[in-house]
């Protein structure tokens, strides 16, 4: 029977497992026998709970799930069922509670609650969907409006919400009246509900949608890149700078084009490490791109770039040594960078360093 199958028999939430033995913790390691039943062995292959159940999940804390097929309930590590397998749908436990479902007939649906280890109910079984605690509190969803709740049952931040991600970076972004807003931890809604859209916050900033343009905000809300752009980048806030700094370089996306415009976010993408944006401001500076040609300049940048380790940048720096543009000439320094360039797999850099000898 296919993993898949048996998931859709047995109806198990956030469950993944193979067909074969798995290891485990705590000198518990899944095993399967001839009859493709699921049991478990210690670390020294004596089987120690015997393989009669359809599949088998891993140990958390100190408990693992087990099906018949149709139900799901809860073993200890010396086999002993402490939660009867009476259940419809069940997760692993976390911070000392379990998701657990029943099938509500009647209304063509399952109802999830929480139980604790020893299985008692704590948090009752009335939430269309329930997802694992984390920190003291956890997702759940009732009517289609969507909380958490914490280990009490009570309600921490409100069920309100028709979508919901999980916290990310301190933040967590929801869907209300068909527009999106930030809340932190506390419940409480830090950023206004506004945009089309929203990503999760990462490394302090969120790309959102606004009259449908794109642009990144801090989690103050403040704006840090405008509302320019066409589609979601996905990507981080210096390549994004990058990006625009390209835009205004081409005169591309309905944006004027400007040199000046391009060497500011090009700087300031720059000035978060992006290799690329160090390597259009020597570009830039090179040919006298809205500033006046600068050897000295387009050196610094390419430097900064080949010492972050961009292998085009370190064999240009030993290039520049070598003929003395925007540094002063020096042999030994640009032998050093051909090496540099060549341990980093350089063909030129190579070919360079065997022409020399």
């Amino acid at each position: 029977m296919s993993a898949l199958v048996k998931l859709g028999i047995a109806g198990l939430l956030f469950i993944a497992t193979s067909l074969f033995g798995r290891a485990l913790g705590q000198e518990r390691i899944i095993f399967q026998d001839e009859k493709e039943n699921y049991g478990f062995k210690d670390s020294t292959g004596r089987i120690v709970i015997a393989a009669k159940y359809v599949d088998v999940g891993n140990f958390k804390e100190g408990l693992a799930w087990v099906t018949d097929m149709f139900h799901i309930g809860y073993i200890d590590k010396t086999g002993k069922l402490v939660i009867p397998i009476n259940y419809d749908k069940g997760s692993n436990f976390s911070e000392g509670l379990v998701a657990v479902g029943k099938i509500n007939v009647q209304a063509q649906k399952y109802n999830y609650g929480y139980l604790n280890q020893t299985g008692k109910v704590v948090i009752p079984l009335k939430y269309d969907q329930a997802y694992d605690f984390k920190e003291g509190i956890a997702k759940v969803n009732l009517g289609g409006k969507w909380g958490y709740i914490n280990k009490s049952g009570k309600e921490v931040i409100p069920l309100k919400y028709n979508v919901m991600s999980d916290f990310s970076d301190g933040m967590m972004r929801a869907k209300s009246n068909n527009v999106w807003g930030y809340l932190d931890k506390s419940g409480k809604e830090v950023i206004a509900f506004q945009y089309e859209d929203a990503t999760d916050f990462y490394q302090g900033v969120a790309s959102v949608k606004r009259n449908g343009k794109w642009g990144y905000i801090e989690k103050n809300g403040s704006t840090v890149l405008p509302f320019v752009f066409e589609n979601n980048l996905g990507i981080t806030l210096p390549n994004a700078m990058v990006y625009l700094g390209s835009m205004y370089y081409l005169g591309q996306g309905g944006i004027a084009q400007s040199y000046t415009e391009a060497l500011a976010w090009y700087k300031k993408a720059a000035g978060l490490g992006s290799i690329e944006a160090m390597l259009y401001l020597s570009s830039m500076y090179d040919n006298a791109h809205g500033v006046p040609q600068n050897a000295n300049e387009s050196f610094m940048w390419v430097k900064k770039a080949a010492e972050l380790g961009d292998v085009t940048a370190i064999y240009n720096t030993a290039v520049r040594y070598y003929n003395g543009k925007g540094v002063a000439r020096n042999e030994e320094e640009a032998i050093s960078w051909l090496k540099k360039a060549a341990e980093k797999g350089s063909k030129e850099a190579k070919q360079a360093l065997e022409q020399m000898k």
